[in-house]
């Protein structure tokens, strides 16, 4: 195994490290990096990008720059170096390669004469024993613009491993004991301000940042990730300016309001583009983020947790998550677990050539009783599913619906990553079909519109259920 410069050949390698990296920390729950990566962000820092090779191929990459984010003025500097994005492949982890990386960068740091910082997302806690281990000191916590970061260093003249996990040791008993001795009172003022199940919601709210969105209109354009311009594309007009950014774990449900920005681009004009589907927001670098319309980009909001986060606030106990709904999953099933469903009992083709299907509907007595409980301001769940004449599941066609907080939250299983939506109503009336059938439609506005079947790009109402055994004569 050897440690080298990467080199402009390597740029694909690198990405897919990273992207695999990235990948197994967002299923173990920690936001540490944004996915996917793209290869242009990484060319721009390829003189500072370093390899691990083993047997010709890249299996570990990592950086050391200069240090442009100062968590210490008084005692950092521009000749330090900031040591970020360790990323091992994941068939590689635990083998002992990050400790090599990071006694490598320690003899960079002494051969060098430069002090390195490193920093990790502060809820990481093996991460940052891994870094306390290997002798890098544990300086303290920082706020970034939405959540803490744990900042580590190591000084060329001062430290060596052994001292650092000597100090880090010592810090944390001092810290234990101070947490002791105000622990009681701290329980006490807790228990006076707000009961156990608010704190644990919010704390539990404050893990799940969403990716940048803003609405305009009724709709919600969620960031691309990568996609930043230096100018905005011909003919793009102004939409109106931020009113409100609100905390980073809140869906934006009201005009202009946004998410995941930072809080100075209040009052930033936002621009959309000829065919309103891509809007643009000057950032503070005097760049141009994109965004575009819900359904038509990943948002990662099942796979970020806040789709967890609804289940376990609105659901029962034992609700199978939507991607994990077992394949078998039978008709007979969904009638036990008082689930609504579309059963197709019959399809075929016309003389003519054209394909048709019918299609039943049972459990609108479930709708119902959904309905009610989002009217009585309660948080609850409801799943639909949809089932061919042979009673066997399509399981990417279970969708599942929210009432939480006020507001109607939607996933599909056909991509709940990507087709997830946020509705401020629903409502239930009598809406032409083939024939008359009772709709249940989530909507954006307080009236509701005829819902139409063609695009779902920014629609501002859906139907939800439609049951199609309602008929009039």
């Amino acid at each position: 195994m050897r440690i080298e410069k990467a080199v402009l050949a390597d740029l694909d390698h690198i990405v897919t490290v990273l992207d695999e990296a990235t990948l197994k920390l967002l299923q173990n729950e920690i936001p540490q990096w944004n996915y996917p990566w793209y290869r242009e962000d990484i060319e721009k820092d390829l003189k500072s990008q370093y390899v691990v090779r083993e047997e010709g191929s890249i299996i570990a990459v990592f950086s050391i720059k200069p240090l442009d984010n100062y968590f210490d003025k008084g005692i950092q500097s521009k000749e330090d170096c900031y040591l970020h994005r360790i990323a091992v492949l994941p068939e590689y982890q635990g083998k002992g390669i990050g400790e090599k990386i990071l006694r490598f960068v320690q003899k960079f740091s002494i051969k060098r004469e430069k002090n390195i910082y490193l920093d990790c997302y502060q809820g990481n806690k093996k991460l940052r024993q891994f870094y306390e281990k290997a002798g890098f000191y544990y300086q303290g916590d920082y706020p970034e613009e939405d959540y803490m970061v744990s900042v580590f260093r190591f000084l060329w003249q001062k430290d060596t491993p052994a001292k650092n996990r000597f100090r880090n040791a010592r810090k944390r008993r001092q810290k234990e004991l101070t947490a002791a001795k105000w622990s009681l009172l701290s329980i006490l003022c807790v228990m006076l301000i707000i009961s156990g199940f608010v704190l644990w919601d919010n704390i539990f709210n404050q893990k799940i940042p969403l990716n940048p969105a803003i609405v305009i209109g009724d709709t919600v354009y969620w960031q691309e990730e990568g996609s930043v311009l230096t100018e905005l594309p011909y003919g793009a007009t102004e939409a109106g300016e931020i009113d409100k950014v609100l905390k980073y774990y809140i869906w934006p449900s009201k005009e202009m309001e946004a998410v995941g920005i930072s809080k100075k681009l209040k009052g930033e004009k936002v621009y959309l583009d000829s065919m309103l589907t891509t809007a643009y927001i000057k950032d503070e670098s005097q760049n141009y983020l994109t965004f575009r319309q819900e359904f038509a980009i990943a948002n990662n909001n099942y796979s970020n947790g806040f789709y967890a986060m609804l289940l376990k606030a609105c659901g029962e106990k034992d609700v199978v998550p939507l991607k994990e709904i077992p394949d078998d999953y039978s008709m007979e099933q969904a009638i036990e677990d008082k689930m609504p469903y579309y059963k197709e009992k019959n399809s075929g083709t016309t003389s003519d050539g054209v394909a048709y299907s019918e299609i039943t509907s049972e459990g609108v007595e479930y709708m119902e009783a959904f309905m009610q409980k989002a009217k009585d301001k309660k948080n609850t769940f409801i799943r639909i599913g949809y089932f061919d004449k042979n009673n066997n599941s399509i399981v990417d066609r279970f969708v599942d619906l929210f009432y939480y907080k006020g507001g109607y939250y939607i996933f599909s299983g056909i991509d709940p990553d990507k087709v997830n939506a946020r509705f401020s109503y629903f409502m239930a009336g009598n809406y032409y079909y083939n024939n008359e059938s009772n709709v249940f439609l989530l909507s954006r506005n307080e009236e509701g519109t005829t819902p139409t079947l063609g695009g779902v790009s920014g629609l501002s109402s859906i139907p939800i259920f439609i049951d199609y055994n309602s008929t009039t004569e």
